[in-house]
């Protein structure tokens, strides 16, 4: 995957040298991580560089507004990031250890339970949080600028904030000539609209959990 374009300056106000300097370093840079558009490369000094066509400013945002909030969730520091054309590009601390996936073969079935317990800790932590109590009011979507995104097969993105799940459903459904209305309402009339909301996390996966040993 191509890092950077040549472009003379970035929509962020990036110049073409900077760009240049950046492609030359991903070049010798060892690969962590690759997956259809998303890369991530090891800039050395504990710093990562992840950057993909899929990803955008807000993912940055909510990682941040996550640290501020919850402190003691293991999630890397926001060291910067930016956006150039359809690619961003976000500059990360490296958590120490190893992938979850990598090991996982070869751990003990102690050691498991043990990661099993961790998760259980941070995603209780984490979905103890009242929506209600965050600094902006309660809105499904991004913690800052409350977009809600459907990322299923192609991306929509909400025109308006959505605040229940019932608006939530109806944005689900909202896609003209996706499907025909009499199946929309009864698909509709069939979902619930009182979940508890809760705060989660959008793509866990042994790949993308850092371990070293038995601990998080």
């Amino acid at each position: 995957m191509d890092a950077a374009s040549d472009q003379e300056l970035s929509s962020d106000g990036v110049t073409k040298e900077f760009f240049s300097a950046l492609k030359r370093r991903i070049n010798a840079s060892e690969s962590l991580h690759e997956l259809f558009s998303t890369r991530v490369v090891d800039l050395g000094s504990d710093i990562a560089l992840k950057y993909s066509l899929c990803m955008d400013l807000d993912d940055v945002f909510n990682l941040q507004y996550l640290r501020s909030r919850l402190p003691g969730i293991p999630s890397p520091d926001t060291l910067g990031a930016f956006r150039s054309g359809r690619m961003t590009y976000f500059f990360m601390s490296r958590a120490p250890g190893v992938t979850l996936e990598s090991i996982w073969p070869d751990l003990t079935q102690s050691d498991k339970l043990s990661i099993q317990k961790q998760l259980n800790v941070i995603f209780q932590t984490l979905r103890a949080v009242d929506p209600r109590t965050l600094d902006d009011g309660f809105r499904l979507g991004s913690f800052t600028t409350g977009i809600c995104k459907d990322t299923r097969r192609q991306q929509r993105v909400s025109d308006e904030l959505i605040q229940t799940e019932a608006q939530f459903n109806a944005f689900l459904f909202r896609a003209p000539n996706r499907t025909t209305p009499l199946l929309i309402k009864m698909l509709r009339s069939s979902m619930r609209e009182d979940h508890r909301m809760v705060m989660t996390h959008g793509d866990l996966s042994p790949r993308n959990i850092m371990v070293t040993g038995n601990r998080l």
